[in-house]
């Protein structure tokens, strides 16, 4: 049985529950904090996506006014050209030629005023698609996986895909970051495919799981590799820096394996299927096309 505490021991007892004390506090605070950023972040993510909607939407409007005013000063051109003729019948000084006159006057004003309209119409629709392609940008930044580097490819409740990364639609963000001159974001999905190399590469599969990076499609396609190859060269030809043309040279040194199978040189859809696309095979010369320039290597220019 305990009678007293040591003064000593006391004091540590005191220190240590303080300690606890404080920890206790911290630790609320901290998943106070990190809830709060949790929502701010949502709330931002929310806000830009429909701010992203409204911009997408007064473009297409403006488009279409744009086409109908277009339409309409061909219709203004046309009764121009029609009262220009008439007004050639008339001889100067007749009624009939000062009443076409006013008429073709009236169409000019109006021809004047719908330009006007146009151009204004015009510089609008310009400044709003690059902020359109800014908003759309920082979209992409606020998709990205920290951890894989992945790019979400949809967004809400899109059923068994709405965790899924596409590897198309991760080469067309490498693309977008390179654009922006955001490297460091285009790195961070191409480490995650070179990290997918081996030795026995046969094609990246059609996707994989955004948060895991574990292939969410086993499909392989040739196309959307292409495309994962085209934006390793795009790295590549900007930066100067060759650390992801392993992954440019694994897919098209794989192309071809697949090339050399059909006795017209021709690109099926993938190693599994029958089918060729037109697309792919596009993309594929132009993909070829860059390998050669960029490796001056024979056999891409060959294929």
């Amino acid at each position: 049985q305990f009678t007293e505490i040591a003064y000593a021991d006391c004091a540590r007892l005191l220190s240590q529950a303080r300690v606890l004390s404080l920890s206790t506090h911290l630790l609320a605070l901290t998943a106070v904090v990190l809830f709060l950023g949790f929502v701010i972040v949502g709330f931002y993510n929310y806000r830009l996506r429909m701010d992203n909607e409204k911009l997408v939407d007064y473009l297409a409007r403006a488009q279409q006014e744009e086409i109908q005013i277009r339409n309409t000063i061909g219709e203004i051109s046309r009764e121009k050209e029609m009262l220009s003729e008439q007004m050639k019948k008339y001889a100067a000084g007749v009624s009939g030629r000062r009443q076409l006159s006013n008429e073709y006057e009236q169409l000019v004003a109006r021809e004047t005023r719908i330009a006007d309209r146009l151009r204004l119409l015009e510089r609008q629709k310009s400044d709003m698609q690059q902020t359109v392609v800014e908003r759309m940008h920082q979209w992409l930044k606020n998709r990205q996986n920290p951890s894989t580097g992945l790019i979400l490819s949809f967004e809400g409740d899109v059923g068994v895909i709405q965790d899924w990364a596409f590897i198309y639609d991760q080469a067309l963000a490498i693309n977008t970051f390179l654009l922006f001159d955001d490297e460091r974001d285009a790195r961070r999905i191409l480490n995650f495919f070179k990290g997918k190399l081996s030795d026995d590469f046969k094609g990246f599969s059609n996707a994989y799981y955004y948060d895991s990076g574990d292939i969410a499609e086993y499909t392989v396609h040739c196309g959307p590799n292409i495309w994962v190859g085209i934006g390793a060269l795009q790295y590549t030809h900007k930066t100067k820096d060759d650390y992801y043309l392993p992954v440019a040279r694994a897919i098209a040194d794989w192309l071809i394996t697949i090339q050399d199978k059909d006795p017209e040189g021709g690109l099926k859809g993938g190693p599994e299927f029958s089918w060729f696309s037109t697309e792919h095979n596009l993309d594929a010369y132009a993909f070829f096309g860059m390998m050669h320039q960029l490796t001056k290597e024979e056999k891409y220019n060959t294929a």
